[in-house]
């Protein structure tokens, strides 16, 4: 995660990364370029007090630490967060040691063998065939599983309980998922497939 810093430190390890701070004032966001001579540069489209060579794309650029400082100067930034650096990998398959994947219908276990090298073990047979570059892998036909859908497990008031529909829905009863059989409202019961008669407020209604 990224961490905004109001206490100088030095920026001369971080040169093409981008950055959100705050200079002489004024919001800005860019790049950090790191000079021929050492000086830090921070490249953006706001504030125009430095030349610079290499502007990374951007219009201005403001020396932010000179080569013989150890941190950044005080009068020019007062804040600065150092974004983290973009993924070089596609999220397609940035295949995870461990993770399952899944290639016509069977479950696949990843090995990463090193930064761009993956074999896959079949469930099936236990056996790991043949090794593949990460992109590769996914022309052949491997894919990640989906996420599995976000749920909220809700308290259910006795409000809720006499003015929901319960139809179709599902509950969480012993931190298992229940189906609803049916409802008495009288007696403030559920009717659970697996568990019999629960009051409802034994149970969480699950929402997705």
């Amino acid at each position: 995660m990224p961490t905004t810093h109001t206490t100088p430190i030095d920026l001369r390890g971080f040169h093409g990364r981008e950055f959100e701070g705050v200079i002489k004032g004024i919001k800005c966001k860019g790049r950090i370029s790191i000079d021929a001579v050492g000086d830090v540069m921070l490249c953006q489209n706001i504030y125009n007090g430095y030349p610079a060579k290499d502007l990374m794309g951007f219009k201005y650029a403001m020396c932010a630490q000179f080569k013989n400082e150890k941190v950044w100067s005080t009068d020019i930034i007062s804040s600065i967060t150092i974004l983290d650096p973009p993924s070089s990998i596609d999220p397609r398959w940035d295949w995870k040691d461990g993770e399952i994947v899944c290639i016509g219908g069977n479950e696949h276990t990843c090995h990463v063998l090193k930064d761009d090298l993956v074999c896959f073990m079949s469930h099936i047979t236990g056996v790991s065939r043949r090794m593949f570059r990460f992109k590769v892998a996914y022309d052949f036909g491997y894919r990640k599983l989906p996420s599995p859908p976000t749920r909220k497990l809700t308290e259910i008031t006795e409000e809720m309980f006499r003015s929901t529909a319960w139809g179709n829905k599902k509950v969480m009863y012993n931190a298992v998922e229940q189906g609803i059989y049916g409802v008495d409202y009288y007696g403030k019961r559920f009717t659970l497939v697996q568990n019999g008669t629960q009051h409802y407020s034994q149970c969480k209604l699950i929402e997705e």
